[in-house]
């Protein structure tokens, strides 16, 4: 193993260095690619604390689904805690809103920024505080704000009170869409709430919401809420459809078994019928 590695171009190079050149490539398919050419990256990546921690950040956000599948592009729910690890006095960068809308923000590892990685970890912490709560934290959230236009979206998807906010875990993927959602818009409207009033003008436009004379921020805060309501939605409709595809199924199951059962005595009344008549000819063939 120490002699392919001492082959390994990066082999003397210290670690620092072998680190700045993974955070200087432009995304995670370059990344991918050298480590497994590489076996001293392929090393680094797996003792580096830096590499380690967005590897494991990524997963723990994206658990349910396959990275091999997303075209190399860090999955969306990774990404929103990724903008709101970005929001600095409740401000965000036009670089980094119109990076999160045209599905291009950066990688945190491949940033200019990587050290956002651990932010993000640090935010993965905090929300599972907040999901231990359960439906109180809906209750809690919806009386903290008093945008009423926002927290309308809220109470529309959990009710009031959280009545409808999933309690039996593990998640199913559609649950945990909606739900991480949530948790993240929870504290992006806590830091909002330090930086100043959480009830910015908003219109309604081609059914979109748009903040007015407001930082992109609050706009964020509102595209989740908006999310939110419309998971739920989908996910009850989902349901809904399941259901009644599930009766349909047990339905045809219970006329197949009826039809069988009809057929089999059928047969035995065909069969009973047709021994009758033969002992019938056998005994006249007695008598004669």
């Amino acid at each position: 193993m120490k002699d392919i590695s001492a082959k390994d171009p990066f082999f003397r190079l210290p670690s620092n260095v072998r680190e700045k050149i993974i955070t200087n490539m432009d995304c995670y398919e370059w990344y991918d690619n050298l480590c497994k050419a590489s076996v001293v990256m392929n090393h680094e990546r797996h003792t580096n604390k830096l590499t380690i921690c967005f590897d494991s950040i990524f997963h723990k956000f994206d658990q349910l689904s396959d990275r091999s599948n997303s075209l190399w592009q860090p999955c969306w729910r990774f990404q929103m805690a990724q903008l709101r690890c970005c929001l600095s006095d409740g401000h965000l960068s036009e670089e980094d809103t119109w990076g999160y809308c045209e599905g291009g923000l950066a990688e945190p590892l491949f940033s200019t920024k990587p050290e956002i990685v651990y932010e993000i970890e640090a935010l993965h912490g905090s929300l599972g505080e907040y999901l231990s709560l359960g439906p109180e934290i809906v209750r809690t959230f919806v009386e903290r704000h008093a945008d009423e236009r926002l927290t309308h979206h809220i109470v529309k998807a959990y009710g009031k009170h959280g009545e409808r906010f999933p309690t039996a875990y593990p998640l199913s993927k559609r649950e945990y869409d909606h739900v991480i959602m949530f948790l993240i818009l929870v504290d992006v409207m806590d830091v909002l709430a330090l930086c100043g009033p959480t009830n910015p003008r908003i219109s309604y436009v081609r059914h979109r919401y748009f903040i007015e004379k407001n930082n992109p921020g609050s706009e964020f805060a509102s595209d989740l809420a908006v999310g939110i309501e419309m998971f739920v939605q989908e996910g009850i409709k989902a349901a809904a459809k399941e259901e009644e595809f599930r009766k349909w199924r047990e339905g045809q199951s219970r006329k197949w078994e009826q039809s069988t059962k009809a057929h089999v005595a059928g047969e035995m009344l065909d069969h009973g019928s047709d021994q009758a008549t033969d002992e019938e000819g056998e005994e006249e063939w007695v008598f004669v």
